[in-house]
């Protein structure tokens, strides 16, 4: 019955898989995912490491950074994966040190970003709360739509494909992060971006082909949604 279960979803999971294969090749093809695995405390700590030691194998860094080897190992594989660090074999050990994937269009960028924050002693929160901010494909299509110029929130959702409701949760995001604002008339624009990772984050989506108007993302589906029934993001602080 299990098995008989499990071939009933694998044509479902199988469409899943295709539709997040599709996303990710639109838009920067890695960077939301690489933003995904940089917003980690414990991935932070291990990099930096790397960044300072200039190289260290697995138990190195597991002993310098606290943590039990096996999730140590799971974060330089995961960091290794987005072109952020490079390892090498010497016999039963492996060496990890951070030079960038070339392979991997932004990868130099985000990589020295992240030693100059690591650097500058930017705390942790501050720059997963600025990794966090481009984790979805949807977001880096408001960003780069939003890159043109203000725009008001039903021309947003045209152009990205975004049902109403969607878009104003991630307009949302963006502006707690100080990445975006609302001006009269339902008007959205970018801001400055403060910190450093959040300004190189932001160039580097900023950058990228934008989509022509009324472009649709893969998988999105699109729905006009009355105004009335639309949640709207509350303002942010005036210290955010």
């Amino acid at each position: 019955a299990e098995q008989g279960a499990c071939r009933r979803c694998f044509p479902l999971v199988s469409h899943v898989r295709t539709c997040e294969t599709q996303e990710m090749n639109v838009l920067r093809p890695t960077l939301w995912r690489t933003c995904r695995v940089v917003a980690n405390a414990r991935r932070l700590r291990v990099l930096q490491h790397i960044c300072e030691a200039g190289e260290a194998c697995v138990s190195e860094t597991a002993r310098a950074c606290r943590l039990p080897r096996c999730g140590t190992t799971l974060a330089l594989r995961a960091l290794q994966a987005r072109g952020l660090l490079r390892a090498r074999r010497d016999g039963t050990f492996v060496h990890y040190d951070a030079r960038a994937d070339v392979s991997v269009e932004h990868a130099a960028r985000v990589l020295d970003a992240l030693h100059r924050a690591f650097q500058r002693q930017d705390p942790a929160k501050q720059m997963i709360q600025a990794a966090t901010a481009f984790t979805h494909v949807r977001r880096i299509l408001i960003v780069q739509a939003l890159a043109s110029g203000p725009a008001k929130a039903a021309d947003l959702s045209v152009r990205c494909g975004i049902s109403k409701p969607a878009l104003y949760r991630h307009l949302g995001k963006l502006m707690r992060r100080g990445l975006a604002e609302e001006t009269p008339g339902d008007v959205w624009q970018l801001r400055q971006p403060d910190g450093l990772l959040l300004q190189e984050l932001q160039d580097l989506v900023c950058t990228g082909k934008i989509p022509a108007p009324g472009a649709t993302a893969p998988g999105a589906q699109h729905k006009r949604a009355p105004a009335t029934d639309v949640p709207r993001p509350r303002r942010a602080p005036a210290h955010v």
